[in-house]
This record gives structure tokens, C-alpha cells and sequence, in this order.
């Protein structure tokens, strides 16, 4: 891993902060700096950029703000689509929870 090629302000100044045994956390965070630059190819990188985006949510939007403003719009409206699904998913689990406890006090079992 190269730290002296790091493009962002935000990302040399986490390096300054931590210690080399967290050297892995920063790895993981120059990744995402490389990806906010250009797209992951290929499906290992894609599945990796996936799990380090969810894993370093701030620190992906961070490095984004300072790097990529116009993927940082796609992002955070990705992230409103999915905070809307969730609240649907939800929403129908909990009916669906209510159905089967109704089902279950009508079949006799203990509330």
C-alpha cells in the first residue's frame, strides 16, 4: 500500500491520527479512496467496495465530499432509497408479526 500517494486531505489526516498496528482500518480507507476515483472492477472488487462502503459509511462520504461531489449526490440518494425501503420491510414485518401472534392467541397458545 502506497500512503504517500493519497489524494485527500481527509484521508492523510486519519493517518496522522492513528497508529501503524490500525494500518488495516487506513488500508481499507485508501480503497475506498481509489474506488471514489474510479469504479471497482470485477465482481471481487465490487463485493469488497460494497462491504467497505457499508463498513466506513462517514469515511466514504468524507472522502467522497472532498474527491467525487458528483458521486457523493448519487450515494446519498442511493442511501434515501434504501432508508425508505427499510422503513417499508419494516413496517410489513411488524404486520406480519401482529398476524401471527393474533393466529397464535386464537390457537390457544399464551400471549
Amino acid at each position: 500500500m502506497e500512503y504517500t500517494s493519497i489524494k485527500s486531505k481527509y484521508l492523510r489526516k486519519k493517518i496522522k491520527l492513528n497508529k501503524w498496528e490500525n494500518r488495516d482500518y487506513i488500508n481499507d480507507l485508501i480503497r475506498l479512496e481509489q474506488w471514489a476515483l474510479h469504479w471497482p472492477k470485477g465482481f471481487s472488487a465490487n463485493l469488497h467496495f460494497h462491504n467497505l462502503k457499508s463498513e466506513y459509511e462517514e469515511e466514504y462520504i468524507a472522502i467522497l465530499r472532498e474527491l467525487n461531489p458528483e458521486r457523493l449526490k448519487v450515494f446519498l440518494a442511493e442511501l434515501k432509497l434504501n432508508e425508505k425501503k427499510y422503513k417499508k420491510v419494516k413496517g410489513q414485518f411488524k404486520k406480519e408479526l401482529a398476524q401471527e401472534k393474533k393466529d397464535w392467541l386464537k390457537a390457544g397458545g399464551k400471549p
